[in-house]
C-alpha cells in the first residue's frame, strides 16, 4: 500500500513539473480577446462607464418625490422636575407627567417647477453617458492597436532570431571547412582567425536579437493584462509573410484620397464622437446654472404624530400638505459665478472637440506616409534580398575554388543577411502600416 501511494505521488510530481514544462502559445486573436477583458484601461474605462450609469439613474430621480420617515423615543431621566415650574420667581408645584414621550414622521415632496434644471440635468446625464461609452471604445480600439503592433514586433523579432541563428550555424560549418583547408596547407591561418571572429561577432548578434525578442514579449503580455515573465509563445502563421502587389493595390483603393481618410476618420472615430457628446453634456450645464434665476416651485404633505404612550395614532397624529414657491431676488452673485464657469466648460469642450479633430488629422496623414513608405521600402528589399542572395552564392562558390579571399566572403555574407532583415522588417512594417490606417481612419476591427 504504502509502494503504490509513493509511486502515485511521483506520478503526479513529474506529471505537474511535465505541465509546468509547456509552453502555451497565443494566436494573434487570442491575444486581442485577452486584452480586451484583461488590460487596465479597459477595465478603468468599464468602471467609469458604470459610474455614468449611476449618473444617469440619479438624473432621472429628480423628476420623483422624495419621500422620508424617521420615528423615536424620549425619556426625560428625572421626573421630578417635572413636577413644579418657576413662574416670574413663584414656584408652581403641577401634577407630574409620564416622562416617556414618542413620535413618528412621514413627509414628502416633489419637485413641480425648478426652471428646466432638471431637465438639463437628465440631458447632461445622456450625454455622459454617451461620452463614457465612446471613450471606452475608443481605449479598447487603442488597446488592441496597440496588441497588434506588439505582437508584429514579437513575431518580427522572432524571424531576425532564426536569421542570425541561421546565420550563426552556416558560419561554425564554414569554419570547419576553413580550419581543413588550413590543415591541408591550402589557405593561411589568418583566413581562420577571421572566421573565427566573424562567427563570435555572428553569436553576439544571436544574443542581441533574442534579448529584443523576450523583452517585446514581455512588453505585449503586460499589455495584456497578464504577467509578463510568463513563458508563452505565439503563433507566427497569425500573420501573413508576404503581400502580394494585388493586395496592396486593394488596399490603397478602399483607402481613397486623403480627404476621403480624413473624412471616414470624422465619421468614425469614437474619440471624436466622444467629444462631441462632452460638449453637449457641457451646454447642459449652462441651462442648469441659468435655473437660478427662476423660481422655484414644489410641493409637500406628510403626516406627524406625537403623544407620551405608542397610542392613538388617529387622535394625535396629524396629516399636512403644502405649496412652496421660490424666487431668488438676490443671491450676492452666486448663480452669475456657476453661469461663467459653466460657459467656461463649454469653451474648455470646443477646444478640446478640436484639438481631437487637429490629431486625427494628423494621425491620417502620417499614416498614409508610413504607408507610402513601407510600400517602398517592400518593393526595394525584395529586389535588394534577390541580388543579395544570388551576389553571396556566386561568392561562397567561388571561395570554396580558393578564387575569392575570405573578406569578399564576409562582404557577401553580410550584405546577404542585412537583405534578410531588411526584407523582414519591410514585411512586418508594411502590415503595421496598414493596421495605423485603420486605427486613424477608425476602422481597426
Amino acid at each position: 500500500m504504502n509502494k503504490l501511494l509513493l509511486l502515485i505521488l511521483i506520478f503526479s510530481s513529474v506529471n505537474i513539473f511535465a505541465q509546468q514544462g509547456i509552453n502555451k502559445t497565443y494566436s494573434l486573436k487570442d491575444c486581442l480577446d485577452i486584452a480586451t477583458k484583461k488590460n487596465f484601461d479597459v477595465i478603468l474605462g468599464e468602471a467609469q462607464t458604470k459610474v455614468s450609469v449611476a449618473d444617469i439613474t440619479q438624473a432621472f430621480g429628480a423628476y420623483l418625490p422624495q419621500i422620508d420617515f424617521n420615528m423615536g423615543y424620549q425619556r426625560i431621566l428625572n421626573p421630578e422636575g417635572q413636577r413644579s415650574v418657576n413662574v416670574g420667581g413663584v414656584i408652581i408645584e403641577t401634577p407630574g407627567t409620564n416622562p416617556n414621550s414618542y413620535f413618528m414622521n412621514a413627509s414628502a415632496g416633489i419637485s413641480i417647477f425648478d426652471g428646466f434644471s432638471r431637465e438639463a440635468n437628465y440631458s447632461r446625464a445622456q450625454s455622459q453617458l454617451n461620452s463614457s461609452q465612446l471613450n471606452l471604445d475608443q481605449t479598447i480600439q487603442q488597446v488592441r492597436f496597440n496588441v497588434y503592433l506588439q505582437y508584429i514586433d514579437v513575431i518580427r523579432n522572432s524571424q531576425l532570431v532564426k536569421i542570425r541563428r541561421e546565420n550563426y550555424n552556416q558560419g561554425k560549418k564554414e569554419l570547419e571547412r576553413i580550419q581543413a583547408q588550413y590543415e591541408s596547407g591550402f589557405i593561411p591561418i589568418n583566413s581562420v582567425y577571421s572566421q573565427e571572429a566573424e562567427l563570435g561577432n555572428r553569436e553576439v548578434e544571436i544574443v542581441e536579437a533574442e534579448n529584443r525578442l523576450n523583452i517585446s514579449k514581455s512588453t505585449l503580455l503586460s499589455t495584456m493584462g497578464l504577467a509578463p515573465d510568463n513563458e508563452v509563445e505565439f503563433l507566427e502563421s497569425s500573420l501573413p509573410n508576404s503581400l502580394s502587389v494585388n493586395e496592396i493595390e486593394s488596399f490603397k483603393r478602399r483607402l481613397g484620397t486623403m480627404q476621403s481618410a480624413v473624412n471616414s476618420a470624422i465619421q468614425n472615430r469614437s474619440d471624436y464622437k466622444s467629444a462631441d457628446a462632452a460638449l453637449e453634456a457641457a451646454k447642459s450645464q449652462v441651462i442648469m446654472a441659468n435655473a437660478g434665476y427662476m423660481p422655484q416651485l414644489s410641493a409637500n404633505g406628510g403626516w406627524r404624530w406625537n403623544h407620551f404612550e405608542f397610542a392613538s395614532f388617529s387622535e394625535f397624529g396629524r396629516a399636512f400638505a403644502g405649496i412652496n414657491l421660490a424666487i431668488p431676488v438676490f443671491d450676492n452673485f452666486r448663480t452669475n459665478m456657476q453661469i461663467q464657469n459653466a460657459q467656461l466648460q463649454v469653451s474648455q469642450a470646443e477646444l478640446q472637440k478640436q484639438r481631437i479633430e487637429l490629431s486625427i488629422r494628423q494621425a491620417v496623414q502620417n499614416a498614409v506616409l508610413n504607408l507610402e513608405s513601407a510600400e517602398k521600402q517592400y518593393e526595394i528589399s525584395g529586389r535588394a534580398l534577390m541580388a543579395a542572395e544570388k551576389n553571396f552564392e556566386a561568392v561562397s562558390e567561388r571561395f570554396r575554388q580558393g578564387a575569392a579571399t575570405i573578406t569578399d566572403y564576409t562582404l557577401a555574407n553580410m550584405q546577404y543577411i542585412t537583405s534578410q532583415i531588411n526584407r523582414t522588417t519591410a514585411i512586418y512594417s508594411l502590415l503595421g502600416a496598414m493596421r495605423e490606417i485603420e486605427f486613424a481612419t477608425g476602422n481597426f476591427k
